[in-house]
């Protein structure tokens, strides 16, 4: 069962033309090329995304659209980074950006264990039942070892890991169903997609698969933190 999503606009290649510190902790890039031509950044909070080369590598590949999220060919997530614009200029068809530079700071990441949460292993599982062939996502950086490698590569110092845990109750498996089904643009995309009856078949699936509750029951989390000094 594979959420569909408003499919986002598609990535304009352009060019780095200048970089200039603003101050020790700023600096502001330009960028300019003839896709961004008609590019307007005109409503309240917007941001645009930009896609970077992977870690370990100097190529830009193009990842594609699976109604969800964007990946690359091999299945992993792209580096993909969102900023909110300074300006720009449509008819010059130049972005301007204010990056914050973190140097001497600290970074932390925090992510979702993938065998860590009982909601996504049950409804996963789900996924995995109604189309058995679906090929398995890889999804990078999800236990403290994968974060201590990456913040080390990276030329973090004093790097700490550490296993954070949660617990939340539900108090009913259709709390859970109906957000799931729900997830994505307003309007439930999942619940668009199938008919009742097979919604209705998920939702027995789901049950199942956490025990059959008839009260309110409790889910547990776990997830990789990592933090260190640049």
């Amino acid at each position: 069962m594979t959420r569909i999503r408003r499919e986002p606009p598609v990535f304009r290649r352009a060019r780095v033309a200048a970089v200039e510190p603003r101050s020790p902790w700023m600096v502001q890039v330009t960028i300019e090329g003839p896709a961004l031509e008609g590019l307007a950044v005109d409503e309240p909070a917007a941001s645009g995304r930009l896609l970077l080369p992977s870690p370990g590598t100097e190529d830009l590949v193009i990842p594609d659209w699976n109604g969800n999220e964007f990946l690359l060919p091999d299945g992993s997530r792209p580096a993909i980074r969102t900023l909110t614009p300074s300006r720009t200029r449509a008819d010059a068809r130049v972005l301007v950006l204010s990056i914050v530079l973190h140097d001497g700071g600290i970074g932390a990441v925090c992510m979702w264990e993938l065998d860590g949460l009982e909601i996504f292993s049950a409804l996963r599982e789900v996924r995995r039942r109604f189309d058995p062939n679906a090929p398995d996502r890889k999804v990078n950086y999800r236990s403290v070892e994968s974060l201590q490698e990456l913040f080390e590569t990276a030329g973090f110092r004093d790097v700490e890991t550490k296993v954070l845990e949660s617990a939340v109750e539900y108090s009913s498996v259709d709390e859970i169903w109906d957000a799931a089904i729900h997830v994505g643009d307003p309007g439930g995309p999942i619940a668009n997609a199938f008919s009742p009856e097979r919604l209705a078949e998920g939702r027995g699936m789901l049950d199942e698969l956490l025990g059959s509750p008839t009260g309110s029951f409790t889910l547990r989390g776990r997830a990789a933190a990592v933090r260190g000094v640049r």
